[in-house]
């Protein structure tokens, strides 16, 4: 037993923890890191998370921000696609074409008039790929492309322009 008691001896007076002066200074030091390293890790934490929500509130915010810049956007371009649409110029040369009376060449003229035209507005509103005139049948009847391509409308294409149509009257009657 003596054998062990001799290294921890040695130890102890390698380290000088023999003294009382040691052992107050090493848990003083041990007293004031504890707390000091918990604090600090808790500290870490608290602000980790609060800073976490504080970005997935700006994350909210900045997506809440552009839906409505989105959604403005889009009723700015309905508005003047419908604008367009209700042009004098479009219908009196929808009228003519579709007039059973009319000669093929008063046609053709009709139709290269309201392409001239979608072609005019193309060029000054770039946010549109294309402008074209559609009949109820899907029909490309003018387009301000150079080539017609085929459309791929929604299966409810038409009631969705009727419900549209509907609502926006709806909408300017509740106005007035």
């Amino acid at each position: 037993m003596t054998s062990k008691k001799q290294p921890k001896k040695k130890f102890l007076q390698v380290t000088r923890l023999s003294s009382i002066k040691t052992k107050i200074l090493i848990f003083s030091l041990l007293a004031t890191l504890i707390p000091s390293l918990s604090m600090g890790w808790y500290s870490y934490i608290q602000n980790r998370k609060f800073l976490s929500d504080k970005i997935t509130q700006e994350i909210r915010n900045i997506s809440s921000q552009a839906s409505r810049e989105l959604e403005l956007w889009h009723k700015e371009r309905v508005y003047d696609v419908r604008v367009f649409s209700s042009s004098y110029f479009v219908s009196e040369n929808l009228e003519e074409i579709l007039r059973a009376d009319a000669a093929k060449i008063e046609n053709v003229v009709a139709m290269g008039r309201i392409r001239g035209y979608l072609k005019s507005v193309r060029e000054k509103f770039l946010d549109y790929e294309e402008l074209m005139v559609v009949d109820l049948q899907e029909n490309v009847v003018a387009t301000s492309a150079d080539q017609i391509s085929a459309v791929d409308m929604p299966e409810n294409w038409l009631a969705m322009a009727r419900e549209d149509r509907l609502s926006s009257a709806k909408s300017i009657g509740t106005r007035l």
